[in-house]
This record gives structure tokens, C-alpha cells and sequence, in this order.
């Protein structure tokens, strides 16, 4: 779970630095709303990031290096080292529960603020004095407000403040136009947008930077169309100075709404206003394409992705004991995952020893099997991606089961009652079990073999009613891949005979087992020396 945590947080890191470089890339030649979609689209990756991280599973093929450097090596430690058995309840509480703690607190604090402020215009919308309306746009005047303000993106208000009606028809006019061009461009929605990502990244500093980015590139845009209907530069410029000399809004209304000139950033309009060389044009449709291609493509390879951290520490390990403490060799162990059909099975050492390396994070049930043992079988293993997990399990001696067969002469059947309708009686229950009628054995992969790899393949299939195996699917992935395909070419060449119910035949599933071992190599003795 940290390791999931802070490695969506890189993640997150990587969209927003591409997002920065690019934008760097388009300051000179890009134009406004060019570099404010670009935005658009990083914030909405991160949005998206962890969602896409935990529904979409990740491939070996898929699974990039995200450099251990940049995830703190004191991950695995913070996680619990607790067994799967369960956490003494004794212990503190492990670092991970106070991470979601503390992230859940900060997410919510800032989401509590964006509420306030959406209330808060609200509130003055409702008090405003109605100005009339602009095609779809509601206007209102409020003495509650310093400078312009625009919200709501189904029925979008633009808010003057009362002062402006001793302003200058021509700037009035201005301002309406910059306002009505954020309605026009849905930029309240990016807003809304923005402040998501930072309620759900509040620790992460590039968060509110590009959040801070994207709306310096809103105003720019609408800028550029204001000046696109033929406005004076400089008389736009002066309009805005203006404005921004009598801002005094606090910074919970600014979380909901679109202001129209902050005094941060201010001067950088201003020069872009009177650049007579910048690019005003709106965004083609080839673009937007584009930039939506990339950033999807960017959330699809690293959403799944893995980090190097994540994808070696994950596994499981431990040892197998009888009641003596006596280690238990050549005992099977198998790992069933609770949410999946994927199944992991192993063998113990000579010391008693077993491991699943690589084992994918989650819950699993465990069987340990051993002839004379009885099976032990535990549920609720819990494996952490940010460490090994360790379980040591002790087996008990199996029972011992007896039968006997009590005969007794049964009385003798009654007298056949009248002769009645005869009824037709469907009989069934008859089962006939399959039978294995021609079985190839694998060849042991000869890499394999020079490299001393064994294991043991599960493979899951149907007995069709002709007797041939249908669907052969491995459920253990941790084996070597080149013993999973030994067993399947062999496997896929056995004959059954069909099993019948009620003389027809059905199809059965049926799992099988495929051991490869390697068999031990005993150095001959040397010859007595012959005495003379």
C-alpha cells in the first residue's frame, strides 16, 4: 500500500513535468489555448491516475523501471512486518494506516474549503441584482465582490461588482467580453477540474503549480479573443490594471469561481496584450487530437505500470515444521488468491524451506499437503507489495481412519400390493468416471534441465465428451514459462475416455499436476585397491 502510494505520487510527478516541458516547448510559437488544453489534459491524468493504477492490471511486458531512487528505500520498512496470521494487537499501528490517515485529512480540508467557496458564490449569486443576460449567460451586480467574477457551467453567471457601474461603457463592454469568453470556453469546468486534483494531491507541489498554470493560460486565452473582435491593445491593458488594483477577494472564493485579473501574473498579461507577434489563435481540432492522444497514451503505459520496488518485494517465503519442530521436506504448498483463479504451488526443500517469489499483492489461502500430515489450511494470508512476506507454519500428525462393515439380513420383501397403472420412473444417479486412456509424458526443456530449474505446473482443462482436453489453462505463473509449455504440448496429446451420466457423455474439469524433478546424481564409489 505505501509503495502503491508513493509510487502513483511519481507517477503523478512524470505527467506534470511532461505537461511543463511541453508548455515551455509552446511558449514562443503556441498559443494560450494551446498550452491551457495541454493542462487540461495532465490534470486530468492524475485525476484518473490512481483509478487506472488499480483497475488496470499490469503486464511483464507492460512493467517499467520507475527508479528506486525516486521512491525512499525505507518504503519496505514503513509496512508492516507483521505475519499473515495476524498483527499482534499489542503492536502500534503501521505506518501505512497513518499515511491514508493523514492523506485522507489533507484531501478532505481542502475539499471542505472549495465547498465553502462554492457556497459562498453561491449566496451572493442569489443576493445579486439581476443585470440582465447575455444569450445563455446570466449577469448580476453585487456589492459583495471587487472585480469580475464568472462561475457554474449549466447556467453560467457573470458577476460585476456594484462599483462598476460608474466605469466606462468601453471597459464595461471589455469585461463583459472577457467574461462571457470563459463561459464560452468552459474554463470553469477545467477550474472545478484543477481543484480536484489538488484535493486529491494536496501534499504534492506540482499539483498547485499546474493547477496556478492552467488558470494564468485560461485568462491568456480569453485575452486573445477579446483582442481577436478588433480591441484596442493598450486600451485593453489599461482596463485590466485597473481591475487588478482593486482586488481584494480572499482566496476560499477564489477557489470557485474565475476572477477576472489576479494581481499575480498580472504583468506577464499585460506583455502578452501588447505583443503584437504573439499567437492568438484558438485551438485546432488536430491539436486537440493530438495532445488528448499523448496524454492518454502516457495514463495507459504508466497507469499499470509497476515500479522496481513494487514488482521485487512482493512474495512470500517461509518454512514448514511437523510437531517436534522438525523441519518437513518435500511438503506441497499452495496459494490460492480469493479474488482471482490464479493458483501458486510449491515445494518445500530438504530444510523445510519454500518461497513465492514475485507473488502479485493481495489475499490468499493457504494449503500445506504431506503424506501422513494432516492438510493445514490457512485463510486471510494477506502479501504486501512493499515487503516479503513471512510465514512459518507447523504441520499435525494426520488421523488415523478405520472403517467396518456391519451386515445384517434384511427381512424379506412384502407381499405386491394390487395390480395397479404401471408409471414410468425416470432412474438416475448412474455415473461413469473418466478414464485416462493415452498419456504422453513431457520432455524436460533441455535449458531447463543444464540450468537446474524444476517445478510443478498446474494446469486447468475440460474433458470434452470425445474424450480430448478442451481449454488447457495454466493457473500457476510463477514456474518457468519453458516447463508451462513442456507440460502443455504433452498434456494436450491425452485421451480420455469420456465421463457418462446416465449413459451420455458430459463434459468435466479436471485439474492436473506436472512435477518436473530433477533426479539426483549419485558419484560411484572408488574401486577397492587390489592387494598384491
Amino acid at each position: 500500500m505505501t509503495t502503491f502510494f508513493l509510487a502513483v505520487t511519481v507517477k503523478a510527478a512524470i505527467i506534470l513535468l511532461c505537461a511543463l516541458v511541453l508548455n515551455l516547448a509552446l511558449r514562443k510559437r503556441g498559443s494560450a489555448a494551446l498550452r491551457h488544453f495541454v493542462w487540461i489534459a495532465a490534470l486530468l491524468c492524475i485525476v484518473l491516475l490512481p483509478a487506472v493504477s488499480l483497475t488496470i492490471p499490469p503486464k511483464p511486458a507492460q512493467s517499467i523501471a520507475i527508479s528506486t531512487a525516486l521512491l525512499p528505500a525505507a518504503s519496505g520498512r514503513l509496512a508492516s512486518n507483521s505475519v499473515a496470521s495476524g498483527q499482534d494487537p499489542a503492536s502500534p499501528v503501521p505506518f501505512k494506516y497513518w499515511l491514508i490517515v493523514i492523506w485522507a485529512a489533507g484531501a478532505l480540508l481542502v475539499s471542505a474549503r472549495i465547498a465553502i467557496g462554492l457556497m459562498r458564490i453561491a449566496r451572493i449569486t442569489r443576493r445579486a441584482a439581476p443585470g440582465g443576460s447575455a444569450s445563455a449567460v446570466r449577469l448580476r451586480w453585487s456589492g459583495e465582490i471587487p472585480a469580475p467574477l464568472t462561475w457554474g457551467i449549466l447556467r453560467p453567471v457573470v458577476l460585476l461588482p456594484a462599483t462598476s457601474a460608474n466605469w466606462q461603457p468601453d471597459w464595461l463592454r471589455l469585461i463583459e467580453n472577457h467574461e462571457l469568453a470563459h463561459v464560452a470556453r468552459k474554463d470553469w469546468l477545467s477550474q472545478m477540474l484543477a481543484q480536484a486534483a489538488c484535493a486529491l494531491y494536496w501534499f504534492h507541489p506540482l499539483a498547485w503549480f499546474a493547477a496556478a498554470a492552467m488558470r494564468r493560460e485560461a485568462e491568456r486565452a480569453c485575452d486573445d479573443m477579446v483582442l481577436a473582435t478588433g480591441t484596442d491593445a493598450v486600451q485593453y491593458a489599461s482596463c485590466l490594471l485597473d481591475v487588478a488594483r482593486a482586488w481584494s477577494l480572499d482566496a476560499t472564493l477564489e477557489t470557485g469561481t474565475l476572477a477576472m485579473a489576479r494581481p499575480s501574473g498580472i504583468e506577464m498579461r499585460l506583455r502578452s496584450i501588447l505583443d503584437t507577434g504573439a499567437n492568438r489563435r484558438p485551438v485546432k481540432r488536430a491539436s486537440l487530437m493530438a495532445a488528448g492522444l499523448a496524454a492518454l497514451a502516457l495514463l495507459l503505459v504508466l497507469g499499470p505500470a509497476r515500479s522496481i520496488a513494487q514488482e521485487s518485494a512482493a512474495g512470500m517465503s517461509g518454512s514448514i515444521f511437523d510437531p517436534s519442530g522438525a523441519a518437513v521436506p518435500h511438503a506441497l504448498v499452495e496459494a490460492q488468491s480469493t479474488s482471482s483463479d490464479r493458483e501458486e504451488i510449491t515445494h518445500t526443500d530438504e530444510a523445510g524451506a519454500y518461497s513465492f517469489p514475485g507473488l502479485a499483492p493481495g489475499e490468499y489461502e493457504i494449503d500445506v499437503k504431506k503424506a501422513g500430515f494432516a492438510v493445514l489450511h490457512r485463510e486471510h494470508v494477506n502479501v504486501d507489495a512493499s515487503q516479503n512476506q513471512r510465514l512459518d507454519l507447523t504441520l499435525q500428525v494426520g488421523p488415523v481412519l478405520e472403517s467396518m462393515d456391519v451386515i445384517g439380513v434384511a427381512p424379506p420383501p412384502p407381499e405386491p400390493a394390487a395390480v395397479q397403472t404401471p408409471q414410468r420412473i425416470r432412474v438416475g444417479g448412474d455415473v461413469q468416471a473418466t478414464k485416462l486412456l493415452t498419456r504422453v509424458t513431457p520432455v524436460y526443456p533441455a535449458p531447463a534441465l543444464a540450468q537446474g530449474i524444476h517445478g510443478s505446473v498446474l494446469l486447468h482443462a475440460v474433458i470434452g465428451t470425445d474424450g480430448n482436453l478442451l481449454s488447457i489453462t495454466p493457473l500457476n505463473t510463477l514456474v518457468d514459462p519453458a516447463l508451462t509449455a513442456a507440460a502443455i504440448d504433452a498434456v494436450k496429446q491425452w485421451r480420455y475416455q469420456p465421463t457418462l451420466l446416465n449413459g451420455i457423455p458430459v463434459e468435466v474439469v479436471t485439474t492436473i499436476t506436472v512435477n518436473f524433478q530433477l533426479a539426483r546424481r549419485f558419484k560411484a564409489p572408488p574401486a577397492p585397491a587390489s592387494n598384491r
